[in-house]
């Protein structure tokens, strides 16, 4: 996340100030190591760390850019903030991702996407797929053979072999633990998982067990708010248009992934979901030369690209007069 801004910044020509999330100071710090090592001149990109009241005080400094990766709710604030000094605001924020699974799917192949897509870096990416939709057909055995899947998970400490970690901190962990305990309050039936890990050793982290939850309904918290953790609802459908409906049902719109063969209906669909990305039979897709950005309350401007590379530049005409 620090390079798909710091790096198009800098082709760009800016010099830049950069703060990275205090729960990942450590990993960027690393990073920032090495682009000093590349021979960029001391001062071109600067390293400050701090939590919320130094990125704050950044923003109000005189700075004529603004770049974020974070939740909506601090991109809000953010964005308001860069209204009143009328600089620009580039952001990239929560995500609620829907997939779809049609009935003519590859279904071996759709589950280990989708393993994968909810489940990195223990479910903490925005663009996770966090709403699953399948068609009722299939919906029975893709729900069978994806529960087995997510019953292999090996849960433990990310420094041993193990398949996913902790969650980043106690307060993800508690709203994790309210939004799966609303669902289950109203109805939702748990396939798999649903709690805090039984082993004493990992009760002392901030452990969630993957979990796969069925019976959900839309005024349930997991499928209206973003759920930044290994948990994933998992809903029937019958028609494209519920489909598609369903998908759009929620604030956010960064990612979206379609699984079917039949390349047609895909992209009659991928253009009827309000997303910034719709992903064809694979898991998110990112490449340095692709733009990526979100619709709605998932962000302002896009990233990578050319198209993201001049969001980090001005544009000049500079006439002159042959006289």
């Amino acid at each position: 996340m620090m390079t798909s801004g710091i790096l198009p910044a800098l082709i760009a020509g800016n010099t830049i100030v950069y703060k990275p999330s205090e729960y990942t100071t450590l990993t960027q710090k690393f990073v920032f190591k090495l682009l000093q090592q590349t021979g960029i001149p001391k001062g071109v990109i600067n390293l400050i760390v701090g939590a919320r009241e130094t990125g704050s005080q950044l923003i109000d400094a005189p700075v004529n850019l603004v770049w974020f990766t974070g939740s909506t709710k601090v991109g809000q604030e953010i964005y308001a903030k860069c209204g009143q000094k009328f600089i620009k605001c580039l952001a990239e924020m929560g995500g609620s991702s829907p997939g779809i699974v049609f009935a003519d799917a590859n279904l071996k192949q759709a589950v280990e996407q989708l393993y994968w897509a909810r489940f990195l870096n223990s479910g903490q990416v925005c663009s996770a797929v966090k709403r699953l939709f399948v068609e009722k057909p299939i919906y029975e055995k893709f729900l069978k053979l994806f529960v087995t899947r997510v019953k292999n998970i090996k849960l433990g400490n990310p420094l041993e072999n193990v398949d996913i970690g902790p969650l980043v901190n106690q307060k993800q962990l508690a709203t994790l633990e309210r939004q799966v305990k609303d669902a289950i309050d109203k109805g939702a039936k748990v396939e798999v998982g649903g709690k805090r890990p039984d082993s004493p050793q990992l009760r002392k982290g901030n452990y969630f067990e993957p979990t796969v939850l069925t019976r959900v309904s839309f005024d349930m918290a997991i499928l209206n708010e973003e759920v930044f953790g290994p948990v994933l609802p998992v809903i029937p459908f019958t028609s494209e248009e519920e489909a598609v409906k369903m998908a759009n049902q929620t604030e956010y719109g960064l990612t979206a992934e379609i699984y079917t063969t039949n390349l047609g209906k895909a992209e009659k669909l991928a253009s009827k979901i309000q997303a910034g990305v719709v992903a064809v039979n694979t898991d998110n897709f990112y490449k340095p030369m692709c733009p990526i950005g979100g619709y709605k309350k998932s962000g302002v401007g896009r990233e990578y690209g050319q198209i993201g590379m001049r969001e980090f530049a001005q544009v000049k005409l500079i006439a002159v007069s042959k006289n």
